[in-house]
């Protein structure tokens, strides 16, 4: 198979129509964050907003969440302007949600899970839009960004991390 490699001399500009990346925006959250209980709270410091320049310009969200949990399991959503989005289908009392990180029995003190976000969105606006995230723990445990439950200052254990999310405009 043959690779093409297109740049501004093989191709003329304007060439493809939509499709092309118009801004980028990056946030990045170093320190750590931790909640309690089972309702959804809005990580501080991650969330990134952007102003699309045409309202056919679709919105790629990609980043990664580090989160640890002091029970088994918890949950992670992402938010557009405070209205839920890529989150699977009412039904009943379950949550809606991005995804969800779990760990063995006992093993969830000293670990941490890479959740990834890939969403692409069509806000069809011009006005800023804002993307966050929120998490919650299973059970009434605590849930964790960017550090796991025992959090102890070890060589060997209890890791630090660091999340992002990155918007980028993408032409209609």
């Amino acid at each position: 198979m043959a690779i093409i490699r297109l740049n501004s001399l093989s191709a003329p500009a304007n060439t493809f129509g939509g499709g092309k990346i118009l801004q980028v925006v990056q946030t990045e959250k170093t320190d750590t964050f931790s909640m309690s209980g089972t309702t959804f709270t809005d990580v501080t410091g991650l969330s990134v907003a952007i102003t699309p320049s045409s309202t056919s310009s679709k919105i790629l969200i990609t980043g990664t969440v580090l989160m640890g949990a002091q029970i088994n399991f918890g949950y992670i959503r992402m938010l557009r302007n405070g209205t839920l989005v890529n989150a699977g289908a009412t039904a009943g009392n379950r949550p809606l949600v991005n995804g969800t990180f779990s760990y063995t029995a006992g093993d969830n003190i000293w670990e941490m899970t890479n959740n990834a976000i890939n969403y692409l969105d069509s806000p069809s606006t011009t006005s800023q839009v804002t993307y966050k995230i929120q998490i919650r723990g299973g059970s009434s445990g605590a849930a964790y960004v960017n550090r796991c439950h025992n959090d102890r200052d070890n060589v060997d254990y209890d890791p630090r991390g660091s999340s992002s999310l990155i918007a980028m405009e993408v032409s209609g």
